[in-house]
């Protein structure tokens, strides 16, 4: 009897031993798998670090992650009510990997029930319901992840995550990862927001919007050279409020401003999205035109001092108005020119003696002249 029940506890003691060697492996296994998430995680996190453009960031965020995960869909969701988010992307050098990934809108709240309590990562099924207004074409996909971008208790974003397969992110899984990624991305878009806002202002006018002079040196080079590259003309118009000094002396500074300011509005309703729109300084604006001929240059200067001309209407002040003279200077880039530093300073030299030209011939017209290589 003895024997047999040492036989039994044997028997026993193996089983338990199986087990527990079952569950080592298992245990070994989810470590692993920890490790791999985790180390995931961080390759995720460095992405989102060495992001130094909002596009570079978004971009990393949406392409870049679809490709990391392996997933079908990726959406971002940006509240932006006031365009300001979308006006910094769009001021920006650089450009989105997949600019329909990235969505701004003015409500997160009519987009999705689950935006209206959206704290935490949300992890479930696709119900097209539900989930229809998420994805530009969501019928491959079975289960979703939201993870919401939230500063100071306002939901800023939803960075959507989209899988075929209806097992990727079910309602069971640990969201502690999705969660450690979402507060990195929150904190990684809220600087990138704030380095586009400093950029900006360092390269553009307060009082009309427009670009400054620090920034014409640079967009002059650029230009030049894509017209190096491709052979095609770049003109420059120069424009300038005649007697605008009288304007200051009879009515203030402030009502000075309110003209640069309607002036500035006129003009850039002339222009085309590839010009450049400058504040020169003081009364001097500055418009860049790459591929325009010294042709197409003095008719858009023409429309412009048209546009112009109509009376300003400024509160609590009778109407008046106000002209402005044009000079316009053009050349044509060719492939062996090399230093486009002294082609940029050319260029701007040509069209200010063209607007002497104007103001010698008496104010409120247009004059040009080609640049002298």
């Amino acid at each position: 009897m003895t024997r047999l029940g040492g036989d039994s506890d044997s028997a026993a003691l193996q089983i338990e031993l199986q087990e527990c060697r079952r569950l080592l492996e298992q245990l070994t296994g989810e470590a692993h798998t920890n490790e791999r998430k985790w180390e995931r995680m961080l390759e995720r996190q460095e992405e989102i670090l060495r992001a130094s453009t909002l596009a570079q960031l978004l971009s990393v965020l949406t392409a870049g992650f679809k490709r990391s995960f392996g997933l079908e869909a990726v959406q971002l969701l940006i509240d932006d009510p006031a365009h300001e988010i979308r006006h910094l992307l769009e001021a920006g050098d650089s450009q989105l990997e997949d600019p329909a990934a990235v969505r701004f809108v003015d409500s997160l709240i009519g987009l999705s029930p689950q935006f209206v309590s959206l704290r935490r990562v949300w992890l479930g099924g696709y119900m097209s319901a539900d989930h229809g207004l998420l994805f530009a074409d969501g019928r491959s996909l079975r289960s979703l992840a939201f993870l919401p971008l939230r500063r100071h208790e306002k939901l800023v974003g939803v960075l959507c995550f989209g899988s075929a397969d209806e097992q990727r992110f079910h309602r069971r899984l640990n969201t502690s990862f999705f969660q450690h990624l979402a507060s990195i991305a929150t904190i990684a878009f809220e600087n990138a927001c704030n380095r586009e806002r400093v950029v900006q202002s360092s390269l553009s006018d307060y009082l009309t919007g427009w670009r400054n002079r620090r920034y014409l040196n640079v967009r002059l080079r650029e230009e030049l050279a894509r017209a190096r590259r491709l052979g095609t003309e770049v003109s420059c118009l120069m424009v300038d409020v005649d007697h605008f000094k009288i304007v200051n002396d009879l009515h203030g500074h402030a009502v000075g401003d309110a003209v640069l300011r309607e002036v500035a509005s006129r003009i850039e309703a002339k222009i085309r999205e590839s010009d450049t729109a400058v504040r020169f300084g003081g009364d001097e604006f500055v418009l860049l035109l790459p591929d325009a001929s010294m042709d197409g240059a003095v008719r858009l200067a023409e429309r412009i001092e048209r546009a112009v001309e109509p009376p300003l209407a400024l509160a609590g002040l009778p109407s008046f108005k106000v002209t402005v003279s044009i000079g316009a200077a053009a050349l044509r880039v060719s492939r062996e020119a090399a230093d486009l530093r002294d082609l940029a300073e050319r260029l701007l030299m040509a069209a200010d003696e063209a607007l002497y030209d104007a103001k010698q011939a008496g104010r409120a017209c247009v004059r040009s002249r080609h640049v002298t290589l």
